[in-house]
């Protein structure tokens, strides 16, 4: 028997084992942060009478508890004259991609949960990596990520991350921020339930930097793992894992004197992302609106003696109540 496993290339250039680094041994405790996406083969001669639990290979995987166990790999097809033996995961994967720029909403994303559609259905967020992310970037906090840095390295090597659920459709709001801080941490909230609607979810997310960034270029991504538990009847759930890349790169726009603006539901006291808001006569909504100016005068924009004023229009007549 051979054991078969996966690696990858971190971006400083080490190789990282995850779930299939030889320290692991039967019951060791896994975090989920050093799940793989990726999946890999080895294809191989099915012989006449062929033992494949004395002629073939196992593998990592993990249990219900979260421990690591040691298992067959199960070769298919049976019916050829080969067989393919498979690792990786059985996950649904989701990709988000974010730009830091002056243009805040690029830095914002709503990512429907399309496969979760049923209503009461738990969400754990297990594990976060960050190692794929380019030297010199950090991942903070975002309350101490900088409106405006001290310095242009400061600017550009300081973000914030964070996933929120601020929609419809969940049972309460919650916020979880990812650091970068031994190749992936996570504070905040770390359990979501949706309501018991049949309609799928969002997860919100948001990237901070400073408005002075600079750069233009790919900074690297991140891995988020999280688990699914949808339930079947009253007692039961489904259990499914999801990973979640998110893209994170940098543009620098030269477009001069420019602006800014979103729409988002409900009562928001930092920018909201850009979402479709169903406004009725029992809701509320925020908008935002960023003027981004490089002048010594700002005369056009406000008035001489600063008496323009900005005003909200619609085309739309808003219903009583909003």
């Amino acid at each position: 028997m051979t054991f078969l496993g996966m690696y990858k290339k971190t971006s400083a250039g080490e190789n990282s084992y995850g779930l299939y680094d030889l320290d692991y041994s039967y019951g060791s405790s896994f975090s989920a942060s050093s799940i793989m996406t990726n999946s890999a083969y080895v294809l191989g001669l099915h012989a006449t009478n062929h033992d494949t639990t004395k002629d073939g290979f196992y593998t990592n995987e993990i249990s219900e508890e979260s421990n690591i166990k040691q298992a067959y790999i199960k070769p298919t097809p049976a019916d050829q004259d080969y067989y393919l033996w498979n690792v990786g995961l059985d996950a649904i994967n989701y990709t988000v991609n974010l730009t830091a720029s002056k243009y805040s909403s690029l830095g914002t994303y709503e990512l429907s949960m399309k496969n979760f559609a049923t209503g009461d259905t738990k969400f754990n967020v297990l594990g976060f990596n960050s190692e794929d992310l380019n030297s010199g970037v950090e991942l903070v906090d975002y309350n101490e990520v900088p409106k405006l840095s001290n310095s242009e390295e400061e600017a550009n090597s300081i973000l914030g991350l964070s996933m929120k659920a601020e929609t419809s459709g969940w049972t309460s709001y919650g916020t979880t921020k990812f650091l970068s801080e031994d190749n992936g941490k996570i504070t905040g909230t770390k359990s979501y339930k949706t309501d018991s609607q049949a309609q799928a979810p969002s997860f919100m997310f948001y990237l901070y930097h400073a408005k002075d960034i600079s750069l233009d270029e790919e900074l690297g991504s991140v891995v988020i793992t999280i688990q699914a538990m949808v339930p079947t009847n009253e007692v039961e759930y489904e259990i499914k894992l999801i990973t979640v890349t998110v893209n994170i790169d940098a543009k620098s726009f030269d477009v001069g004197d420019c602006y800014d603006a979103s729409i988002s539901y409900d009562k928001k006291y930092e920018m909201p992302s850009l979402t479709s808001v169903n406004i009725t006569n029992k809701s509320s909504f925020t908008t935002y609106y960023s003027l981004y100016a490089t002048t010594n005068s700002y005369t056009n924009y406000y008035g001489s003696g600063n008496d323009y004023y900005h005003a909200i229009t619609s085309s739309y007549a808003l219903p009583v109540g909003t």
